[in-house]
C-alpha cells in the first residue's frame, strides 16, 4: 500500500518499570571479560590510559544495569579516575577510602584486591552502589526505574553517608544544599557527560537531623513523584535501529566519533535520526568522556553524534503518560508512530489495545505495525476534514510482560 504523509508527530510512552532485590541483583563480575572489551592489560601501580578507563567504568556499570553517567561521576569525585599514587602505590585517603572508587567499608571484599585490582575496585564500588538503590530506608523516586539518572538520587547520597552535611536542603531556608555530595556528582555529570540535571525540588520538612550532630538523617517523606519528562535517563541505552530526536539546536555531526573530526552537518532540535550501533568513544580527545553514537537522518545522512544530544523522544511530543490531552491538528493521512521506551509484545498490539475513534464512535480502519520499540498506526481511508477523532493505547505489554502504567486517550482535529 502506497503511504502518504504530510509530517508525523511521534507518541513516546514509557512501560511501568517493577524492581527489586531478586529482579537487579549486583555481583562482582568476572574480570576477564571487562578487560577484554576494554583492552586492558594490567600493570602494577600504573593508572591506564583514560580512554581506557573510561570504558571500564562504562562497562562495569552497565553489567550492573547502573547509568554509566553516575559510575564515571562519581570515580571522578573519589579519586580523579586514579588507582594509584605518583610513585605507584595504591590510592589510599586520610579516612582510608581505597582506589579508584574510595572504597572505605571493606567488609566482605578482598582488601588488597581492593587496593591493587582496578576492576575489582570498580565493581567493589558499583556494588555498593547499587546495595543504597535497594535499600528500604532511603526514599525511593517514580517508580524506580534503573535507567534513569535522577532515580538514583539517594543511591549516590548514602554512598558518602547519610550524614546532615549531605542534606539536599539547607535546614535554615530551605535552598538546595550544594555542598551535599550527591549535588556534586549531579554536577559532575552536568559537565561530563553534558546532561541537563535539574535540581530536585525537596522541602525542609522532607528531612529531620541536627546540625550539630553526625547523627543520621531521618528521611520523613519516603516516595517523590517527578515529572518524566524532566528526566534523564542513560544515554547508553540506544541500540541499533532505535528512533532518536535532536535535543538542541547547532548539533554537529561528524565524521568520526571525536570533537575534533570534520563536520558533516548541523543539526537542530527535533531532527530525527536512527541509530545504526552501540555507542563508542572519542577516538581523539580523551577528555571527552561522553558516548558517541553512530547515526543515519531521514535524507540517508550518516555520521556521529554526541549521544547526549540524542533522545528517545521528540520535545513536539503531543501525547505522554502524563495525560496530557490537548488536541492537534493533523493531516487528513495522518501516521501516528508510538515509541515505546522497551520492545514492544506483538500479541499485546491489536484493535482492541491500539485503535481510533471517530466523533461517533466507530472504529476508523487502520493498519497496525509493529517496529520493535515502535507501533506504527497508519489510516486505511484518509480522515475526514474538520472531524474529531482519539487515539487510544491501553494495556499494551513489552516484551518482556511490563503492562503500559495507564491507559492513553489523544483527541486530534482533521485540518
Amino acid at each position: 500500500m502506497k503511504k502518504t504523509i504530510k509530517f508525523q508527530f511521534t507518541i513516546f510512552i514509557g512501560f511501568l518499570y517493577l524492581v527489586s532485590n531478586l529482579l537487579n541483583p549486583t555481583v562482582i563480575h568476572a574480570e576477564s571479560s571487562i578487560h577484554s572489551k576494554c583492552g586492558y592489560i594490567p600493570d602494577e601501580g600504573v593508572n591506564p590510559p583514560a580512554q581506557i578507563i573510561n570504558c571500564l567504568l562504562t562497562e562495569v556499570a552497565l553489567a550492573n544495569n547502573i547509568p554509566p553517567e553516575i559510575v564515571k561521576a562519581i570515580a571522578e569525585k573519589e579519586s580523579g579516575w586514579k588507582q594509584f599514587g605518583n610513585t605507584g602505590e595504591p590510592l589510599i585517603s586520610k579516612d582510608g577510602g581505597i582506589g579508584m572508587m574510595q572504597i572505605t567499608w571493606t567488609g566482605g571484599f578482598d582488601v588488597e584486591k581492593l587496593k591493587n585490582d582496578l576492576v575489582y575496585n570498580i565493581e567493589a564500588g558499583v556494588q555498593i552502589l547499587n546495595d543504597n538503590f535497594q535499600r528500604k530506608d532511603l526514599p525511593k523516586i517514580n517508580d524506580g526505574s534503573r535507567n534513569v539518572i535522577e532515580h538514583w538520587y539517594f543511591a549516590i547520597l548514602g554512598y558518602n553517608g547519610i550524614k546532615p552535611m549531605n542534606s539536599p536542603v539547607l535546614q535554615n531556608d530551605g535552598s538546595l544544599n550544594v555542598n551535599a555530595y550527591q549535588e556534586k556528582i549531579f554536577e559532575i555529570i552536568r559537565k561530563q557527560s553534558l546532561l541537563d540535571i535539574k535540581p530536585i525540588p525537596f522541602k525542609t520538612t522532607d528531612f529531620l537531623y541536627n546540625t550539630e550532630s553526625t547523627t543520621n538523617i531521618q528521611f520523613l517523606t519516603k516516595q517523590y513523584e517527578l515529572p518524566i519528562d524532566q528526566l534523564n535517563s542513560s544515554k547508553y541505552d540506544f541500540k541499533p535501529m532505535d528512533k532518536g530526536y535532536i535535543t538542541s539546536n547547532d548539533v554537529r555531526l561528524r565524521e568520526e566519533s571525536s570533537t575534533s573530526s570534520p563536520i558533516v552537518k548541523v543539526l537542530n532540535k527535533n531532527d530525527r535520526v536512527t541509530v545504526l550501533d552501540t555507542f563508542t568513544f572519542d577516538q581523539r580527545n580523551e577528555a571527552n568522556t561522553f558516548a558517541w553514537n553512530l547515526v543515519r537522518l531521514d535524507d540517508g545522512t550518516e555520521g556521529y553524534v554526541a549521544a547526549s544530544y540524542i533522545n528517545n523522544k521528540s520535545s513536539n511530543d503531543d501525547v505522554s503518560q502524563n495525560g496530557n490531552n490537548e488536541p492537534v491538528t493533523v493531516s487528513v493521512n495522518k501516521v501516528w508512530t508510538i515509541e515505546f521506551n522497551e520492545t514492544v509484545d506483538r500479541n499485546s498490539v491489536h484493535n482492541d489495545t491500539i485503535y481510533i475513534l471517530d466523533s461517533n464512535l466507530n472504529i476508523h480502519p487502520t493498519e497496525v505495525v509493529v517496529e520493535n520499540k515502535n507501533v506504527v498506526i497508519e489510516p486505511l481511508e484518509a480522515f475526514k476534514s474538520n472531524q474529531t477523532y482519539s487515539l487510544y493505547i491501553k494495556r499494551v505489554k513489552s516484551a518482556t510482560g511490563i503492562p503500559l502504567a495507564e491507559e492513553i486517550k489523544k483527541d486530534f482535529t482533521i485540518e
